[in-house]
């Protein structure tokens, strides 16, 4: 008993010395303030605690902690790879040890699967395979892949690194409650103890596992990535390179059956043991396009409208893209989609003041300079809390001009008027409809089909066949204002 006890302290004493007694360089202390994703965040005390105690609680056990270093050094180039490819800040690979541990065969209570932690419907939205013969969830770089698009797509609405992780937990929608619209496109943040837990955690991560992934190592446990080249036997990719099916497996998570579909190319995995390391890229990383990214003002004399857009672009629309290049980013990625229209028949834009629309006054109204909630209130004869209710504004919270308020309940609207970086899976899940029958009514043939803003979307019939779709400006919105209310 007595060697046993003087064994665990020494363990202890050692694990102190190791980590412990080095904070500092190991990173484990919450600075006052550090950089995250480009961003420069400044912590409040009461935050630095909060993450702190996260950051305590990853290196309470130490062995685990190590074996997650270990599994990190096995994955982790695959998965900033991934992230490099489309164009994604690599402080944010390190989510995948906070989502599943680095093991591809994690499936959480709500039947969230594989590496990143992805439901069916969201990781085929987001262009991975799942079916009888293969998931992609379980691919380490594919589903990489995949969360590094859909990291991209929350950025692209808020146009912060930092609201994207909370918007990858929560959805769009959920994160909403947890942003401020003054830090769309900043550059530096002020933390405090409300930032989202999520949140919180992806720092914490950063701190407590950068400095380990980073210190220079005699790695020679690793995985070589081969491509399949057609091959559709698994088994025979196993005998290939001397591997029994179960230790094949063990590195291939994603490959359900004995036999892969036919006609797609795939990678996969084997391990090397007492080998120099070598990073080798998956064999198919050039298959994947970087995501769109933001256009500056500097790059504005090299964009032309040509008629082949089919769009009409106003000169005051020109003005405001020049002072705003998150609008401008927009109107681009738009401008690209015309190339394969998600509108069948690539319709053309017309624009009309947000007055003319014949459900003005009845379904919704507008805040402008010289009016407020309770103006509206008092004019349509409605409870104010109704109002705050339908939408979704917080007490005491003063929408600013340019927002639309909802004057009915949200079920019995009939058109809805789309907002900055909005989907129609977003209009979906504001309204509680079945996005099937939204892209119907609306011509719409892709999930993730970005809304043009103040783009008229029919909530309970079919857009008119004239071929034509609306879109109404407002004379009051003002640049870097709040998201509208119909969120």
């Amino acid at each position: 008993m007595k060697v046993r006890t003087v064994y665990v302290l020494k363990v202890s004493f050692l694990w102190l010395a190791l980590v412990g007694g080095t904070h500092y360089l190991w990173g484990r202390l919450v600075p006052e303030e550090m950089w995250y994703c480009g961003i420069k965040l400044r912590f409040t005390p009461e935050a630095r605690d909060e993450i702190q105690k996260k950051v305590d609680f990853i290196f309470e056990n130490p062995f685990s902690y190590q074996a997650l270093v270990e599994r990190a050094d096995l994955y982790m180039p695959f998965v900033t790879d991934a992230f490099e490819q489309i164009g994604v800040p690599e402080d944010l690979k390190y989510i995948v040890i906070q989502e599943s541990g680095l093991r591809g065969d994690a499936v959480s209570p709500s039947q969230a699967v594989g590496f990143w932690q992805m439901k069916d419907f969201t990781a085929r939205e987001v262009g991975l395979d799942i079916n009888q013969w293969v998931d992609e969830r379980k691919h380490i770089f594919r589903s990489s892949i995949g969360a590094a698009r859909y990291f991209h797509k929350q950025y692209r609405r808020f146009d912060n690194w930092l609201y994207a992780v909370i918007a990858y937990y929560a959805g769009a929608t959920g994160a909403l409650p947890y942003v401020k619209s003054e830090y769309y496109g900043a550059r530096e943040m002020i933390i405090t103890e409300d930032l989202h837990w999520y949140a919180q955690k992806a720092i914490a991560h950063k701190i407590a596992f950068e400095p380990a992934l980073y210190r220079k190592k005699n790695i020679t446990f690793w995985l070589l990535p081969y491509d399949t080249e057609g091959e559709v036997s698994a088994r025979r990719l196993a005998e290939q390179h001397m591997l029994d099916w179960q230790e094949f497996k063990r590195y291939n998570l994603w490959v359900n059956e004995y036999t892969l579909p036919q006609g797609k190319p795939y990678s996969y995995y084997v391990p090397q043991r007492n080998k120099p390391y070598v990073h080798v890229k998956d064999p198919h990383i050039n298959l994947f396009e970087p995501a769109p990214q933001l256009v500056s003002r500097g790059q504005l004399a090299s964009v032309r409208v040509t008629p082949a857009d089919q769009t009409i672009v106003k000169n005051s629309q020109l003005a405001s893209i020049e002072n705003d290049a998150n609008v401008f980013s927009q109107w681009f990625s738009r401008r690209k989609k015309f190339e394969a229209p998600a509108h069948p028949s690539a319709p053309r834009v017309l624009e009309y003041p947000i007055e003319k629309e014949p459900l003005f006054g009845k379904e919704f109204d507008e805040i402008t300079d010289k009016t407020t909630l309770v103006d509206i209130a008092s004019k349509y004869n409605i409870p104010i809390r109704k109002l705050r209710k339908w939408n979704n504004l917080p007490p005491n919270e003063e929408p600013e001009p340019g927002t639309l308020i909802l004057l009915v309940k949200p079920s019995r609207a009939h058109i809805h008027i789309a907002r900055k970086m909005e989907t129609i899976a977003d209009v979906a899940v504001r309204y509680k409809k079945k996005i099937e029958k939204l892209m119907e009514y609306n011509n719409i043939d892709s999930l993730s089909h970005m809304l043009i803003e103040g783009e008229k979307v029919h909530l309970r019939d079919k857009r008119p066949q004239d071929k034509y779709v609306i879109v109404y400006f407002s004379r009051h919105k003002k640049k870097n204002s709040k998201l509208s209310a119909l969120e």
